[in-house]
């Protein structure tokens, strides 16, 4: 369907969801049902190395009829084929989209915990713009708050019933708690500001305590940790995230369990 380097012009010309990125690689000549091991050598191949330390078949799993699990391995469908040929043409796919972005229902626009990871990915660029908003900041961005606060703002207009997880509100409309629940994704995103080097290094045990008291949450079956650590006092976010990342059980249940961790 595309080359190798029409892939890479795809892949590193625009940013993309990391379901769509795995769609393109899918999408490579010759076009077959693919193993998951050869998926992630496509990934290295395209020049997406942390691509391929993802979580690969729970993304695809949850595509929405754009790929198949065969028995053969991963296989593009007639939709995913549909959707990278929007992705070769991003001007004319955005002009079909238009009037659907206008039926969407008030629910939410984000369909899933990919959507959401997606809008977090735009946290650096929404931090410089506040802090560099002429000659007057609109969100410093010092507090563990100001994080909850910027990651509220930039998830709402997204996820229509996001809301602080047992909100305790006083008259003014105050919320107190720190975390989100979107409850159609049955997702919890947590904020955190890394606030000292010895913060860094039981930051770990911190969250594990945190997954512990989820695990139970039956509202709860994805759960985001959204780290900033702009001062850089832990000492490896590779490391933190492989000991955190995955899928957690608990007497029947499983959580599933994403660490962004930005700089």
């Amino acid at each position: 369907m595309i080359t190798l380097n029409e892939a890479k012009q795809i892949l590193h010309g625009q940013i993309l969801r990391t379901r769509d990125q795995l769609i393109v690689l899918l999408a490579i000549l010759p076009v077959q049902a693919l193993s998951l091991d050869k998926i992630k050598a496509r990934c290295v191949e395209a020049g997406l190395p942390k691509l391929a330390r993802k979580n690969i078949s729970d993304i695809l799993s949850k595509s929405n009829g754009l790929v198949a699990r065969t028995a053969a391995g991963w296989e593009l469908q007639n939709k995913g084929i549909h959707r990278v040929q929007e992705l070769r043409n991003p001007k004319r796919a955005k002009d079909r989209q238009v009037p659907r972005r206008h039926e969407a229902t008030a629910t939410s626009l984000a369909a899933t915990v990919e959507d959401i990871m997606f809008l977090l990915s735009a946290f650096p660029d929404c931090v410089g713009y506040s802090r560099n908003r002429r000659a007057s900041p609109i969100l410093l961005v010092n507090t563990e708050a100001d994080v909850q606060d910027l990651i509220y703002f930039m998830l709402r207009p997204a996820i229509g019933d996001l809301l602080p997880e047992r909100p305790i509100a006083n008259t003014t409309r105050q919320y107190s708690l720190e975390d989100y629940l979107c409850r159609n994704l049955r997702t919890i995103i947590e904020a955190k500001l890394v606030r000292s080097k010895a913060h860094g290094r039981t930051l770990k045990k911190e969250l594990h305590d945190d997954i512990g008291e989820y695990k139970a949450d039956p509202a709860c079956e994805h759960l985001i940790f959204f780290i900033y650590d702009p001062n850089k006092h832990i000492e490896s976010s590779t490391g933190l995230k492989r000991a955190i990342e995955g899928v957690h059980g608990h007497n029947g249940k499983t959580l599933n369990v994403y660490c962004v961790i930005d700089t």
